[in-house]
């Protein structure tokens, strides 16, 4: 073999920044070719600069399991030879894999690196020199790159994004695996040589104890979770200086020197064996320099840093209790918050994990962050728990090694625990009776209209801001919370909001940013106390109803040393319409009038909570457009819609919101007050007119007389311009109404209620007259988006791929040929057939014509949709675009139809009444051409195709075939063949050897009737050749499966996913021999011998297919004979013992 230099070697070890020597083994010198005599080396990713290490990520350290040995194969492609990769430590090979498409192991679902003890299961390599971005793919190196190494590339190849390509070896990741990528290729080659002595001592310190002698700094000693024993630290300790000490001793012997290895070994281990997590309470947060502490907020998972618990533990901590409930199976567990009852669940990336009554199962496992710190998460390394400090909640991230993921158990001790429960009960009570207040409290302010001390509302009834009240200067304003960059002071006072408002210092803003960990408020100083003040806020026009302040409580105080009065908690609603300088803003002003115990000169609205959902450090933020603060509130009964409501309805609402802001404020909620404020908020919400519900009924109808297609002679999609004018007649009749009502108090509720009843009357007889398609018609479905982006387009067809269940459906993307001219008429899967409509629930049954497969419902976001055996009912409704009839395709839980990137049909919440978008598709009639259809095949290749309908023949420029059984040649033994032409039933496997150019091929199919197929589902079995309508998995060993169209030995040993068989496809098992040639000779896979594949199951050798020919004599090999010795033999397809 040969070597480069060793000073070269040192040099490129240093570049790429390798430490040869804290390892068992010393580095020799790179080589520069693949050795073949057996030698051991080892092999190092030059985009990580670690070295292989089996099963496991690559390592620094060059340890037994970083050994390997190159094998020759005695096969050789394109003038290459071709290697076997063997691990020395188990034996083991790299297992072969058949990728295909974009596929790596992972994707598959299999091991990173799957092993197997057969040769002839191993991976096959080509070994070439590495040349950064190569045109010759088994060269090829897109990412880290160094002269002198060599790129690992399968023996069979493929077509992956329209380029041939193979299976690497890889390592664009920190772990090995087999890919299509080229990022990580490269590999070198490194002669290794084992240490003695006090060098291998010193290796093994280097490598087991980097941070010299172990401490109780390094190694937290106790028993609670990821602590250690003091014996096992004791030990490690003996058996560092044991070592250190042996290094000077000159006589030391390999012996002695394994023995003190392995102790440094075995003790090192042992500080990694921490105490597990088992049964309990536990506090946790993660590693970050500002520890995250999880809690339940009562829905979702979040984070609070810089958190100090009681010792004991107290109601205060309670949310931050997690009870850790083991499932039976070790490591596994139900997260129970002891606070609120709810167990944590997985809701995926990017998104608080939530909080619910539904249980979820939880891996708990050792961080490789530090020993003292686990990883929670759906398993060992997925779904990982992370502390998403940006946003204040816990989510996924799968990186074992991130701080974020790496969480320290603090045990609660069971005592604490017991003396909580009772607290925790009250707890709940308070948490419910404090939702019910928090809503109660903004009807309460939504239905109270106020006058004060100053006029603040013109004639037409719109609340202005023209009196600046008890507030003239931005310096009588303070906060704990403002943002520093965004919102001022000044702005509370400046009379500008709306269109008039630019830049961001027109409004207030509480921090959104920042160590802020405590309720965000707004302080205002007067310089009189007031006993009857009225708050008066406009919101910020500009943030879509976001952040707007909602709730807040109450404190008052005359002297801020001293102690803050709690006033109690109280809604903001912003209902009224207003006019802020020269802007009119409907539904921007809101008023308070708080009710005092006294007269007070400082007053601060502390934010409890705000509109939507987001926070900082666990506390909502909010802003203020406008706020005035006026003296001598008075309840303005003409304009206020409580008046409406009864009077005992009224005193009992008031007196229920007192008992729960007296209960709230002393932390002693009861069932009874939850109870009472509950159904008091019934009452009056039920008594109160709201013309918000009118308003909105109409102007929905309104958007649809605009936004609807109409037409005389109305097609699918489209509505009769009758309907309209029906339609057009309620809205101009409501709308009268309510110009006429511009108050709320104009309104009974009687009034609203029948005018309500009116218009979702209309709205619903318009929507019932869309036309559907018709039952028993065969339809078209093409999309109607208007964006090119990711490979959309619009009028491409949507079509079934094949039959498999977990197949999504797709549509044709303009990058694939003809996709605006495609005939959809010769390719079935692009037609369906609407089987049934009920027009009543405007929903159709839509089964697949390439298929007999019906359109699944999908209730997953983002997740292909798929076929299903099952009819599913699919809601249609329009797409609101007036010039054509697309419509929105209804397919799960406000889940609809949408053209995803790439070909791809997914199910999605938005792009609804939206227009052309991503939602909207049409559909228009078509017919199955009698000349039958078309199907996609692999050029120049054999293939097995079993369609779900009987068929005429394959009319393409290849043939196609029955399978006869194993023939032996004399020579070898093959798959034989014989050609057919002439009706095929459904489900009838054909082996199909499509010509060099051809890409699809013309299959005539009888049609009914009706003319649609005749569809049947089972697959059937050609001599053990099987037809696949659906899918299958192989189940008999050893069989033959494709993989992008390469004919593959499936055994027994091989992952799990290599046993499935794609739909309208097939595979050889059980084979029996058979006597006739046939007109086609297929050669076996060159790993795979015929004795594999004879029908163990019927005679636990084989069997063999009957002819007319006598005393027909195999051996066990599956190789004819003439004379015969003694032995077991199948003679006539019969075993038989000759003796």
């Amino acid at each position: 073999m040969k070597k480069i230099s060793y000073l070269f070697s040192l040099l490129l070890l240093s570049l790429i920044g390798v430490n040869a020597y804290a390892q068992k083994y010393s580095l020799g010198e790179q080589l520069s070719e693949i050795p073949t005599d057996g030698s051991k080396v080892v092999i190092q990713n030059v985009g990580h600069s670690k070295y292989w290490n089996g099963d496991a990520d690559l390592t620094a350290q060059v340890g037994d399991q970083s050994l390997v040995i190159f094998e020759l194969t005695g096969d050789q492609v394109d003038g290459e030879p071709t290697y076997r990769l063997k691990q020395v430590s188990t034996g083991k090979y790299i297992q072969n894999v058949i990728l295909s498409g974009g596929m790596d192991t992972q994707d598959m679902g299999g091991d990173w690196i799957p092993y197997t003890s057969d040769p002839a299961d191993a991976f096959i390599f080509t070994a070439m020199p590495a040349e950064k971005n190569s045109a010759d793919f088994r060269k090829k190196v897109t990412g880290k790159f160094v002269e002198g190494g060599f790129v690992f590339a399968s023996t069979y190849t493929y077509m992956n994004n329209n380029t041939l390509t193979a299976t690497y070896l890889e390592a664009e990741h920190v772990h090995p695996y087999l890919a299509p990528w080229t990022g990580g290729t490269e590999w070198l080659l490194f002669t290794v040589s084992e240490a003695h002595g006090a060098e291998y001592i010193g290796n093994a310190i280097n490598m087991y104890y980097p941070n010299g002698e172990p401490t109780a700094e390094q190694y937290a000693v106790g028993t609670l979770p990821g602590q250690i024993s003091q014996e096992t630290l004791d030990a490690a300790k003996a058996a560092f200086q044991a070592a250190v000490t042996a290094q000077a001793n000159p006589a030391l012997t390999d012996a002695e020197a394994e023995t003190l290895v392995q102790n440094l070994k075995s003790t090192a281990e042992a500080l990694k064996n921490t105490n597990p997590v088992t049964a309990g309470y536990y506090y946790l947060h993660d590693s970050r320099g500002n520890a995250n502490h999880a809690y339940d907020n009562g829905s979702k998972l979040l984070i609070k840093g810089g958190v100090t618990h009681e010792s004991p533990a107290t109601v205060n901590d309670v949310a931050y209790i997690f009870q850790f409930i083991p499932t039976g199976e070790e490591g596994k567990f139900y997260i129970k918050n002891f606070g609120t009852s709810n167990y944590v669940k997985f809701t995926g990336a990017n998104t608080a994990y939530a909080t619910s009554s539904d249980q979820f199962v939880w891996t708990v496992s050792k961080s490789t962050f530090n020993s003292s710190t686990f990883n929670i998460g759906k398993t060992e390394s997925d779904g990982l728990w992370n502390t998403y400090t940006s946003q204040g909640f816990i989510s996924q991230w799968n990186d074992k090694k991130d701080p974020g993921n790496a969480f320290v158990f603090t045990p609660i001790p069971e005592a604490e625990i017991t003396a909580l429960v009772g607290q925790v009960a009250q707890n709940k009570l308070n948490v419910a009776l404090n939702s019910v207040y928090e809503k109660a409290a903004v009807l309460n302010s939504q239905c109270r209209v106020y006058t004060c001390d100053v006029p603040n509302r013109t004639a037409e009834g719109y609340v202005t801001f023209d009196q600046p009240g008890l507030v003239t200067d931005a310096e009588q304003f303070s906060s704990n919370a403002k943002q520093g960059n965004e919102g001022t002071f000044e702005g509370l006072i400046d009379n500008i909001d709306g269109k008039s408002a630019t830049g961001t210092n027109w409004y207030f803003h509480s921090a959104w940013q920042g160590n802020i960990r405590e309720n965000h408020y707004l302080q205002v100083n007067l310089n009189d106390a007031v006993q009857k003040p009225l708050f008066q806020f406009a919101k910020r026009s500009n943030a879509n109803g976001v952040n707007d302040l909602q709730v807040f409580r109450l404190l008052a105080t005359n002297d801020t040393t001293g102690t803050w009065n709690d006033e109690g908690l109280y809604g903001v609603s912003y209902n009224q319409n207003t006019i802020v300088g020269n802007d009119t803003i409907k539904n921007g002003a809101a008023m308070v009038a708080p009710t005092l115990s006294q007269a007070y000169k400082f007053f601060r609205i502390v934010c409890l909570k705000s509109t939507g959902s987001q926070q900082l450090n666990g506390y909502d933020f909010f802003h203020i457009g406008e706020f005035r603060v006026y003296n001598n509130a008075q309840l303005d009964a003409a304009r206020s819609t409580i008046s409406q409501v009864p009077a005992a309805q009224v005193a009992a609402f008031e007196t229920a919101l007192a008992d729960a802001r007296r209960e709230l404020n002393n932390k002693a909620a009861t069932q009874a007050t939850i109870d009472a404020l509950t159904q008091a908020y019934d009452n009056v919400k039920a008594a109160l007119p709201d013309p918000s519900t009118v308003n909105s009924l109409l102007n929905a109808l309104k958007t649809q007389l605009t936004k609807l297609p109409f037409s005389d002679t109305p097609s699918i999609g489209f509505f009769p311009t009758s309907a309209k004018a029906a339609a057009q007649t309620v809205v101009d009749e409501v709308s009268a109404l309510a110009n006429s009502k511009p108050n709320a108090t104009d309104w009974t509720v009687a009034e609203l209620q029948a005018t309500q009843a009116k218009l979702a009357e209309a709205k619903k007889n318009l929507e019932a007259t869309m036309v559907l398609p018709t039952a028993g018609k065969i339809y078209t479905i093409r999309t109607a988006t208007n964006s090119t982006a990711d490979g959309r387009a619009a009028n491409a067809p949507v079509y079934a791929v094949n039959n498999g269940f977990g197949t999504a459906i797709r549509y044709m993307a303009p990058n694939q040929a003809g996709a605006d001219s495609v005939k959809v008429d010769d390719h079935y899967g692009y037609n369906w057939l609407v089987e049934s409509v009920d027009a009543a629930n405007q929903t159709v049954r839509l089964k697949n014509m390439g298929t007999g497969r019906y359109m699944d419902l999908q209730n997953q976001l983002n997740a292909g949709v798929t076929l299903s055996d099952t009819a599913r009912d699919i809601q249609l409704s329009s797409a609101y675009d007036a010039n054509s009839g697309a419509m929105n395709i209804k397919v799960g839980t406000d889940k609809y139809l949408n053209t995803g990137a790439a070909g791809r049909i997914v199910a999605y919440t938005g792009d609804i009444k939206g227009g052309l978008n991503n939602g909207a598709f049409t559909m228009t009639e078509s017919a199955l051409s009698t000349d039958g259809t078309f199907l996609a095949v692999a050029k120049g290749k054999g293939q097995i195709l079993t369609m779900p309908f009987d068929i005429e023949g394959y009319y393409g420029n290849g043939k196609a075939y029955s399978f006869l059984g194993l023939y032996a040649t004399g020579t070898d033994t093959v798959l034989a063949f014989q050609e057919i032409s002439g009706a095929i039933p459904a489900g009838t496997p054909v082996y199909y050897v499509a010509a060099a150019d051809e890409n699809e091929v013309s299959v005539g199919v009888t049609l009914n009737s009706n003319g649609q197929p005749t569809f049947a589902f089972e697959g059937k079995n050609n001599n053990g050749m099987y037809g696949t309508v659906d899918g299958a998995k192989i189940t008999k060993f050893t069989s033959l499966n494709f993989y992008s169209a390469t004919l593959s030995p499936v055994r027994a040993s091989n992952p799990e996913y290599m046993r499935n068989v794609g739909a309208n496809s097939g595979y050889f098992s059980g084979l029996a021999m058979t006597t006739e040639a046939g007109d086609l000779q297929v050669a076996l896979p060159n790993n795979v011998t015929a004795k594999e594949l004879l029908d163990e199951n019927l005679t636990g050798i084989g069997r063999v297919i009957e002819t007319n020919k006598a005393n027909v004599i195999y051996d066990l090999q599956g190789r004819r004979v003439q004379n015969v010795k003694s032995g077991l033999y199948i003679i006539n397809g019969k075993k038989v013992l000759v003796k």
